[in-house]
């Protein structure tokens, strides 16, 4: 018979999803989701050259609030199939930061009209067309537990994310562009990598506490 003892339970409800641990919420739970977003703001606010981007803030702060939603629950249950797909864009759009640090690889040959006719091209059907493939790939890592899905997720986008950086300082140390158009390609990185640090640390967190 299963055990339903009242150790058994406080064991599981520690360790579950978008919950709390002696008192504090887990790293991945509305409140630090809302920190987070906050102080990404107000970094991009702050900043002569990066508040073009400070949108930037509030798409993390979804994307933090879809991977939370697609995970809330036991850690050793899987998730359904509504909680993959919000597992799925929640990942998948940090990700697509790789397609707009290779925009400007693609533009260095265009000039003018032509130019802008890529950079436009790009974003309405590059971006999509990311978002479905990093999407459809962590839809279908997800089917398993809760943790080993996050683990998928943070190593997809990880993957992604840790290659829009190699891209971006590639193209900042090789361009002659003005400096706030190279300190800008390195924000979109940024932005998706400072996403990324609170899925890890709920990571370590759950691995620790079961």
């Amino acid at each position: 018979p299963a055990d339903r003892s009242p150790r058994r339970s406080i064991d599981a409800e520690h360790v579950r999803f978008g919950g709390m641990v002696a008192g504090v919420p887990r790293p991945l739970s509305p409140m630090p989701i809302v920190i987070a977003g906050t102080a990404a703001a107000a970094i991009l606010w702050s900043s002569d050259m990066l508040d073009d981007l400070v949108g930037g803030a509030a798409v993390i702060t979804v994307c933090h609030l879809l991977v939370w939603l697609g995970l809330r629950g036991h850690p050793k249950a899987t998730p359904g199939i509504g909680a993959r797909i919000a597992l799925a864009l929640g990942g998948g759009i940090p990700a697509t930061s790789v397609v707009l640090t290779l925009i400007p690889w693609i533009v260095a040959d265009n000039d003018g009209l032509d130019g802008l006719g890529v950079v436009i091209g790009m974003l309405i059907f590059g971006m999509p067309a990311a978002l479905g493939v990093f999407a459809a790939l962590i839809y279908v890592q997800t089917g398993r537990g809760r943790t080993a899905a996050l683990g998928r997720v943070v190593a997809i986008s990880g993957v992604a994310i840790a290659t829009a950086w190699l891209s971006a300082i590639a193209w900042a140390l090789t361009s002659d562009m003005p400096i706030d158009k190279r300190v800008g390609i390195l924000a979109f990185p940024g932005i998706a990598t400072w996403w990324l640090a609170l899925l890890i640390a709920e990571h370590r967190a759950t691995r620790d506490a079961a």
